[in-house]
Order: C-alpha cells, then structure tokens, then sequence
C-alpha cells in the first residue's frame, strides 16, 4: 500500500492549505503537520515554502510531488490490473485531444475496437489540460495528445507530425492570396480555441517565435468546439488557425482556403503519452505500434 503521508501530501498540494487538506482528510493540523515533519526529515528535505499564510512548495517539493504522484497512479494501476485479472475482458480507459479525437482517430477508430476485440475501451474527448489531469491521476491509460506536453513528467512517443495552418473562408478578402504578412493579420477577427486547448497553445508558441501574440489581433473570440469554429470561419466571422487533419474536407471542397504566413511554419507532433514505463507492456505497444501505422 502506498505511504499514508503521500497521500497527505497530495491533498496539501491540491487544497493549497493544510486547514482545507486536514478537514478533506478528516485529520487534526496537528497530526498533519506531525506527517509532514516525518517526510522533510526521513528524505532531509523541505517540501513547502511558507509566506503570508500561504503555501507552496519547494523545489525539493516539486521533485517529491512528481514521484508521489506517479507511485499513487502505479498503485491505481496495480489495482487495476489485478480486477482485470478477474474478468474475461481487460478494460482500458483511452483520451483523445479534439483534433485527434473526431478528425485525424475517428476513420480508424472501428478498425481499431474490430483489432483489439478481445479487450474493452472507454473513449474520453477533450483538451490537453484536461486529459493530462485525468492521466496524471491514473484515471486514464494513456491519450493521444496534440501540441505540447511536458517530456520530463509523462512518456511522449511521436505518432505523426501535423502541419498547423491559416485557414479563411471563400468569400473573405484574403481568400485568393498564397502568403500574406503578420501585419495584415492584425486588422482580422481571430477565432481561437479555448483556454487549456493544445491548438490554442500551439498558436501562442508559434506567434511568440515572430514576435507577436493573439492580444495583437483587432479582435479575439474563444470557441470551444471545433466544428462551430470551423463553421464560423466558413461564414467569414473571422480568420482560424486548425490542424490540417481537421479541415482536409473543407480544403477539398473550396469552403476553407489556406494562406501561409510569412515567416510563421507551425508543424507539431501528435503523440502517444502515457505515465513513464507503460510503453513497456506489451499492450500499450501493440496500441500504439497500430495507431502510428494507421495515422502515419
């Protein structure tokens, strides 16, 4: 069984209190602290920082919380296969970035259930914020994520690299042009994914590297979904960066025309992350050795 002071470290970190974290657990600040003081001196560390009543951790701190985190998923997943062990079926929890999700998985996803028929899958869509939480918390078994992940925390292995591009709809005034300049963005409404979006962060990171940012375009408007975005654009409500996974239909049918920027190239990688070490289990490997040869 895992160390019962990880897990109140855990909930000190997650409630940012020690009164929120004891009250969670049902202990005393006494007996908390006293856990606590257990850990800092067993590993001669100090875990948090204490500044006008409020807490956070240590650079010590964040190495303990990143090994405490991944010794609580080892232990889910222990569990977890240990039930799998009592059924005829194993079950695998599965997440899927938007993009990746309902565009570049979706064509492939029936031949993916007919191959693996022996095993059951839970598929959850969402945004990269979202899914890495759920996979840091040993909720899902691994997500195929667009964009940015950070390599030191979780195993990244390349499935495929996607161009990022411009895309406006027929009838806007830049339709006909191959190129256009950053400048001649900026007067635009831009369409945008949310918040927390691997596609949203890509276009940040990628603005950055020319020296600009979304704060410089006359107007910005957050979308959550991606077909409304895509829908929107077609409309001529604004300009939209996308993956051009997601708008090979609309590319195809002259609905969306794409217009490179000037000195702005955005490729990014869609990857297979998992916790460190999964990729070693046969399953995982069979999974992802299928998924790069159908999405390659």
């Amino acid at each position: 069984m895992l160390d019962p002071r990880l897990l109140t470290f855990l909930a000190i970190v997650e409630e940012e209190s020690y009164t929120k974290a004891a009250m969670r657990l049902s202990m005393t600040q006494p007996g908390l602290s006293h856990q606590m003081k257990q850990l800092e001196e067993m590993y001669d560390v100090k875990l948090f920082h204490y500044e006008n009543r409020r807490i956070s951790l240590t650079e010590e701190g964040m190495v303990f919380r990143k090994y405490a985190e991944f010794l609580l998923y080892q232990e889910k997943m222990m569990k977890k296969e240990l039930e799998n062990l009592k059924k005829n079926r194993k079950k695998y929890y599965i997440g899927a970035t938007m993009t990746l999700g309902e565009y570049t998985l979706a064509p492939h996803l029936k031949l993916f259930y007919d191959t693996f028929k022996e095993e059951e899958f839970s598929l959850m869509v969402d945004n990269t914020k979202v899914l890495l939480s759920h996979l840091q918390a040993g909720h899902l078994d691994f997500a195929l994520i667009e964009g940015i992940v950070d390599k030191a925390l979780y195993q990244v292995t390349l499935l495929k690299e996607v161009p990022f591009i411009l895309v406006v709809g027929q009838e806007h005034r830049l339709s006909g042009r191959k190129e256009v300049s950053m400048e001649e963005l900026l007067p635009e409404t831009l369409l945008v994914r949310e918040e927390g979006s691997g596609s949203r962060k890509v276009l940040e990171t990628g603005l950055s590297t020319i020296n600009f940012s979304i704060r410089g375009f006359e107007r910005v408007i957050d979308i959550g979904n991606i077909g409304l975005l895509k829908k929107l654009t077609e409309q001529g409500a604004g300009i939209s960066f996308m993956y051009k996974d997601a708008v090979l239909s609309e590319l195809s049918s002259g609905t969306l025309k794409e217009i490179s920027v000037k000195n702005l190239r955005m490729v990014r990688e869609f990857n297979f992350v998992t916790q460190p070490g999964n990729l070693q289990n046969k399953e995982f490997q069979r999974f992802y050795s299928f998924l790069k040869s159908v999405l390659s």
